[in-house]
């Protein structure tokens, strides 16, 4: 009998050690199933050229050397590459359509963004997966109630770089680390680098924190520096569709307008300190957003009224903004050839869809007085737009 009990204490012990080897095994060898998967769902090929490991139990845990993601051409630069990843998943709490990723790491990572003179960019669109939710409702509603957690991000040594033909900028921004910890319904992130050969260094708060995919009821806490740029970023988010019901307070300060404008690859002006003051708060159910700014030689005031302050589908405008000089103005907004004069900009429209109204567009100036109203059927249609008024030029008076 006792020998009977070791026999079958062996066999269970062999069953135990089996099903757990079972488990942990490795399906790294499985490396051109992987790429051939994620090439087909990323729409550009993917390559593992370092080593790749899987590994089953209570978490799948996957990482990989020198991965990279190629570009649409096969002769451009890669649109990413990195020299190691790792993701550890929860897989209990799929059961429960929550993505729990206990660790994600990325190390010396490099993503290339293109956008071409047509604005259209170089990365992947997923345009079916969009196509299947705009047809499928039903599918949607199901994908909407996934839930992502990420108890602990980190990404270090990584670069970012964007290149937009249209206005020929280009940015850089290079992370020297990032780390992301989230405990309960709280979730924390620090991160610092180089943005634009200028060092930064942010803090976030979050609170309230379900699901990293669903925006509801976050309180926010924001602040870093960029250069000599101090922001601070504080508030209470509501779900996106309630947005008009939420309150946030946004700052911006720095003794020198051109050291931002250099940082952000835009054209300088007349220097000076930046002081920027907006706030978004609720009134008889509507959104008021409030803006109060000093941008070196630049004054603008004003505020909006929106119903649905997420897309502005429905809002009103009333904007001020005064400066020396009307040529540098336009420059920042890609215009060329504008007058040197000082000058007064009044503007208050409305929007309803894609209309706008325009009940007053008023430009005083030394060179030139304007005055315009009309609608714009529109807005992406600049030329679907009817506008009259007055042109006065001094220097054509007789």
């Amino acid at each position: 009998m006792r020998l009977f009990g070791y026999a079958i204490f062996g066999l269970g012990l062999s069953l135990l050690l089996l099903a757990g080897s079972a488990l942990l095994f490795d399906l790294g060898a499985l490396k051109p199933i992987y790429e051939r998967v994620a090439s087909h769902y990323l729409e550009r090929e993917v390559r593992v050229e370092g080593e790749m490991s899987v590994r089953l139990g209570r978490s799948i845990t996957a990482s990989a050397t020198d991965v990279t993601i190629s570009a649409a051409s096969p002769d451009a630069t890669p649109l990413a590459q990195a020299d190691f990843l790792e993701v550890r998943l929860a897989l209990p709490a799929l059961l429960d359509k929550l993505i729990d990723i206990e660790v994600a790491r990325i190390e010396g990572a490099r993503l290339n963004l293109e956008i071409d003179d047509q604005g259209q960019g170089n990365w992947p669109t997923f345009r079916r997966d969009r196509a299947d939710r705009v047809d499928n409702p039903a599918n949607a509603k199901e994908k909407s109630g996934v839930a992502l957690r990420i108890a602990e991000a980190q990404v270090t040594e990584s670069q970012i770089t964007l290149h937009n033909a249209r206005p020929g900028l280009q940015h850089a921004l290079a992370i020297d680390r990032f780390d992301g910890l989230m405990t309960g319904d709280t979730t924390k992130a620090s991160s610092t680098g180089i943005l634009n050969d200028r060092a930064f260094e942010t803090t976030l708060v979050l609170s309230g924190v379900d699901s990293l995919l669903t925006v509801a009821n976050w309180d926010l806490d924001w602040r870093g520096q960029i250069g000599r740029a101090q922001f601070q970023a504080t508030g209470h988010l509501e779900a996106l569709d309630q947005l008009e019901a939420s309150q946030l307070a946004l700052t911006l300060h720095t003794d020198s307008a051109n050291e931002l404008l250099e940082t952000l690859s835009l054209p300088l002006i007349d220097d000076g300190p930046v002081d920027i003051n907006f706030s978004l708060s609720q009134q008889a159910a509507v959104a008021h957003l409030d803006l109060d700014a000093v941008f070196g030689e630049f004054s603008i005031f004003g505020n909006a009224l929106s119903e649905d302050p997420l897309t502005l589908s429905s809002a009103q405008l009333d904007l001020v903004a005064t400066g020396p000089n009307l040529a540098h103005l336009g420059a920042l907004g890609g215009q060329a050839n504008w007058p040197e004069t000082p000058f007064e900009i009044d503007l208050k429209t409305s929007r309803e869809g894609t209309q706008v109204d325009v009940s007053t567009l008023r430009l005083i100036s030394d060179v030139m007085n304007l005055k315009l109203t009309g609608t714009v059927a529109d807005f992406r249609s600049p030329g679907s737009g009817r506008l009259s008024g007055t042109v006065d030029i001094p220097s054509l008076s007789v």
